[in-house]
């Protein structure tokens, strides 16, 4: 498993290496939940730069515009 310094928690390790490890088998997308306050923005933010870094395309769906902003 990885290690990324922006992620706090083991949770959020397993929840990035979960997800590579469903795209990389073939997965056409993935639905990943976290409870409130469980950094979902520092996970989303991870899978995204890693997805990207990799010329992979990614579009993230919120209803929030802080969250956007956020992520920005």
């Amino acid at each position: 498993m990885r290690v990324d310094a922006n992620l706090a928690w083991p949770h959020q390790e397993l929840a990035v290496a979960a997800v590579t490890d469903l795209l990389s088998r073939g997965a056409a997308g993935v639905c990943l939940t976290i409870p409130t306050g469980g950094g979902k923005t520092r996970v989303a933010a991870t899978l995204i730069e890693d997805a990207t870094r990799q010329g992979r395309a990614v579009t993230l769906y919120t209803s929030r515009i802080a969250l956007v902003r956020q992520l920005s």
